[in-house]
Parts: C-alpha cells; sequence; structure tokens
C-alpha cells in the first residue's frame, strides 16, 4: 500500500512539474504597449508600398505572432 501511494505521488508531482513548463508568455492582442512595443512591425505591416506576399511583411507577421 505504501508502494502504491509514494507511486502515485511521484505522477501526480511528474504531472504538475510538466505542467509548469509551458511555452513563453504571450502580450494579450488588446495591451496598449503592444503598438509601442511592436512599433516597427506594424509600420511594416501598414506599409502599402510593399507586396502583401513580400518576405518584410511575412517576418513581421511572425514576429507579432510569436508573442502577441
Amino acid at each position: 500500500m505504501k508502494f502504491v501511494c509514494s507511486l502515485l505521488a511521484g505522477i501526480m508531482l511528474a504531472a504538475i512539474a510538466g505542467c509548469t513548463t509551458s511555452a513563453p508568455k504571450k502580450m494579450p492582442c488588446n495591451d496598449i504597449d503592444v503598438a509601442t512595443v511592436f512599433r516597427n512591425e506594424l509600420s511594416v505591416l501598414q506599409d502599402h508600398r510593399l507586396s502583401p506576399q513580400s518576405e518584410q511583411k511575412y517576418n513581421a507577421a511572425k514576429v507579432l505572432y510569436k508573442h502577441v
């Protein structure tokens, strides 16, 4: 019985430890700091001179997706 209890406790600790290693936190999209922190990326996305399929717009969108 003691072995089963210690085994269950070990499994629960492993599950808890696994849950704490999550992906890096993202900023909420409605945070007012997004406009200042990602000013360059937003200006690239809003630049009408660049093609919608340009590499600059792709990279800017990728940065925003990763952090917001």
